[in-house]
């Protein structure tokens, strides 16, 4: 039972629990840390993905059923018409809206937006590539709040989004290298080894 500020890096191979180890820290930060929905900021990659989460918590979470959970992309939208509503946001990409909340991080309106968030858990980080890295890079290094990162260096899939053969090679692990040199000793860093 981590403390709801603690800086938290997750590596679990297939099959490990990653899945049941989010449904549970989820359900410990609301229940023993008294960590609101709203103080809470999940992510993943896909919508797949976000319905399993949502499904598991719904199933299996008692105090964290009511967490919301998006992609990347619904994450961002939402907080680009909440800062400005008069964007015409939905007729640009995923990368590009993903690119644009990635630099209104630390602006003050979503300082604003974000003044109760307490806790950012991010699953599937092995596949934190282009926009979407440097938009959880932006949120991690402005915001003052503890994470759970999750994921597995061994099964990133999404390097394929990134264009030039020379820039997608130096994107691999490149998230799990940044968060271990920004945030250093204060890192936690646990590994799943049972096969779940």
């Amino acid at each position: 039972a981590l403390p709801a500020d603690e800086m938290t890096l997750v590596v679990a191979g297939a099959g490990a629990g990653k899945t049941h180890t989010l449904v549970r820290r989820l359900d410990a930060l609301v229940e023993r840390e008294g960590l609101g929905a709203g103080e809470i900021l999940v992510l993943s990659f896909s919508r797949a993905a976000v319905r399993e989460l949502k499904e598991r918590l719904a199933r299996h979470g008692d105090a964290a059923r009511h967490v919301r959970v998006r992609t990347f992309d619904s994450g961002a939208l939402e907080l680009l018409t909440q800062v400005d509503a008069s964007g015409d946001w939905r007729s640009r990409d995923f990368d590009a809206r993903i690119a644009a909340a990635a630099q209104l991080m630390g602006d003050p309106a979503v300082n604003d937006l974000y003044e109760d968030l307490r806790h950012v858990v991010i699953d599937e980080v092995q596949d934190l590539v282009g926009a979407r890295r440097e938009l959880v890079e932006a949120l991690l290094d402005t915001y003052d709040c503890g994470f759970t990162v999750v994921g597995d260096p061994a099964q990133a899939i999404y390097g394929f989004q990134v264009q030039d053969p020379q820039e997608r090679a130096g994107e691999t692990n490149r998230f799990f290298d940044w968060l271990r040199a920004r945030f250093g000793e204060e890192l936690t860093e646990l590994r799943l080894s049972q096969n779940f």
